[in-house]
């Protein structure tokens, strides 16, 4: 495990945020919605990246690693 814990480092997170709002609508009444879908994507990577985290932790451990 990482020395920060589960999920996506903060500096990959931000990374991935600067990339997603290069999409940033141009139309003020898309902005709420943008930023709906914008939160539900860094929280499903995020999500994912701590199933794929938790996965190798539970397989290590079958193997008497921990």
């Amino acid at each position: 495990m990482d020395e920060h814990g589960y999920g996506i480092p903060l500096h990959e997170l931000e990374r991935e945020l600067s990339w997603q709002l290069r999409k940033m609508p141009a139309d003020p009444a898309k902005t709420a919605a943008f930023l709906g879908d914008l939160i539900v994507t860094m929280i499903a990577k995020n999500n994912a990246a701590i199933t794929r985290q938790l996965a190798g932790h539970e397989a290590a451990e079958a193997e008497g690693g921990y």
